[in-house]
């Protein structure tokens, strides 16, 4: 649920966690208001001392600890990441319902106010006059970043998800927020459908809030260690979301992956940093390094096809609840021992965890979690622009599903040899035989087939047979090369 609180920080974030609510607690803003991502049920710990009013999701009141509201509201908003229901511009998650709760509270008493997008209860104009006599009417709409350039495909779809929703749910034409600011509320809440996200982003162009997020992400680089070829399969894959990638060696057999797309860069290296994970080997670790406009910085790691965890300096946001140091220790832990790898003795793993740990620190928080992991200072260097772009670097674009699974299948992407070599000399002997024997098999049933094809002892499951065998051989032929291939390179 979102919280927004007439309270300094400090106190929302000592209520908060006196009362072992999990979540993230923002900045105070200029009207004195403090926004809280956090678990449902908060409301009632401001709502008898001060104003308070708070937005969630109509699951999380049967379902306090649902995973969906855990990780889909805020937690990825204060901590970052994607897969919040019900965002515009796509098709509306089957699993979520959608139904939002808004209730201001205070001392001089209470409006409630409840939809599912169909069905409603409560005073939807006595919830719109009490937020736009708390929070005031916006002068300018936010600054958002520039969205990413969509495809014609994109457009077309969009467009369509949009029509099917104008003739389903007809809206009338919004007030003019100057002249009639709680009709324009009231109607943000109608087009709203019942989905949190929608009545929120719709809320910030509209009343003077305080900001709901992070600052946005304006530089950053994933870092990923092994062969260059899994980190091209990867890149390959993610810039058909992310647009062209750069690759760049930085030496300890790690690379840097960057977007060359400067607009929403928060999605694009989310997106960037989980494809290239999930496109790698299992024991591949990720990380993202980044930086926001407003001087904060984070690591991101990811594992595999594992999500990705944040740990944030200076962002401004604090973390509350029993689990955040937990958080914060199982980054440590995936930082000391994925990362460094054979050198995970080495690193001071106190330390780190003091550092995952830290909201804020007097020195580049980077610089001591490269000093600690023992990464290529060069990475953090590309983040940071102190160097300049490497002539050589590759840069990838998009390609489709066949050109993608043909270059896997050439470069033998992200393979490391497990088994011990005269095992897989054996192995690559093993194959040649079985494609021997498949050969002199499929010869014997086709002069069969052929000699007596005439005659009615010979069925269309003969040559059924003849052709299988015949495709089986050509596979293991090509198995066989492919092993002999291996064994020269490894």
């Amino acid at each position: 649920m979102l919280l927004l609180v007439r309270a300094g920080q400090a106190e929302v974030a000592e209520t908060l966690d006196r009362a072992r609510v999990e979540g993230g607690v923002g900045p105070t803003g200029a009207g004195g208001w403090t926004p809280a991502w956090c678990a449902h049920g908060a409301l009632e710990l401001f709502a008898a001392r001060t104003d308070v009013v708070g937005f969630w999701d109509s699951f999380e009141e049967r379902d306090p600890d649902d995973v969906r509201s855990r990780g889909s509201r805020w937690g990825s908003r204060w901590r970052g990441g994607s897969g919040d229901a019900g965002d515009g511009g796509g098709e509306e998650d089957e699993d979520v319902e959608a139904g939002l709760v808004a209730v201001v509270a205070g001392p001089a008493g209470r409006a409630t106010y409840r939809t599912d997008g169909e069905r409603t209860s409560g005073d939807v104009l006595a919830v719109a006059e009490a937020l736009v006599g708390l929070f005031g009417v916006r002068a300018e709409p936010p600054v958002r970043p520039m969205p990413v350039p969509l495809t014609p495909r994109e457009e077309r779809k969009i467009a369509r998800w949009e029509a099917r929703r104008a003739r389903r749910y007809p809206q009338p034409p919004a007030p003019d927020p100057r002249t009639d600011p709680t009709g324009a509320v009231v109607a943000a809440f109608g087009r709203s459908l019942g989905w949190l996200d929608e009545l929120v982003e719709a809320l910030e162009e509209l009343l003077e809030l305080p900001a709901l997020e992070p600052a946005p992400i304006e530089r950053v680089v994933v870092l990923r260690s092994g062969d260059e070829v899994g980190a091209r399969m990867g890149a390959r894959i993610a810039a058909n979301i992310t647009g062209p990638v750069r690759i760049t060696p930085v030496g300890l057999g790690w690379q840097v992956l960057e977007p060359t797309t400067t607009t929403e860069v928060d999605e694009l290296f989310t997106a960037l940093t989980q494809v290239v994970a999930a496109a790698g080997p299992r024991r591949t670790p990720v990380l993202a390094l980044w930086r926001g406009a407003d001087g904060s910085c984070g690591v991101d790691v990811a594992h595999g096809d594992r999500a990705s965890a944040r740990s944030g300096w200076g962002t401004g946001w604090r973390g509350v609840g029993p689990r955040d140091t937990e958080t914060a220790d199982e980054v440590a832990a995936f930082l000391a021992y994925q990362v460094a790898g054979e050198d995970a003795d080495r690193v001071d793993l106190v330390a780190l965890r003091a550092l995952t740990r830290a909201e804020t620190r007097s020195g580049d928080p980077l610089v001591e979690l490269v000093d600690l992991l023992g990464l290529p200072p060069r990475g953090l260097a590309i983040l940071d622009r102190t160097v300049a772009p490497d002539p050589d670097a590759e840069v990838v674009t998009a390609a489709g599903f066949w050109r993608t699974w043909r270059e896997a299948v050439r470069d033998d992407a992200g393979y490391r040899p497990v088994a011990p070599r005269p095992l897989r000399v054996l192995g690559a002997w093993a194959t040649v035989v079985l494609a021997l024997v498949l050969t002199l098999i499929a010869a014997l049933a086709g002069a069969t087939a052929v000699g007596v094809g005439g005659e009615a002892g010979v069925t269309a499951g003969d040559w059924f047979f003849f052709f299988l065998v015949l495709l089986i051989t050509v596979v293991m032929a090509m198995s066989a090369k492919r092993r002999f291939s291996r064994l020269r390179r490894t």
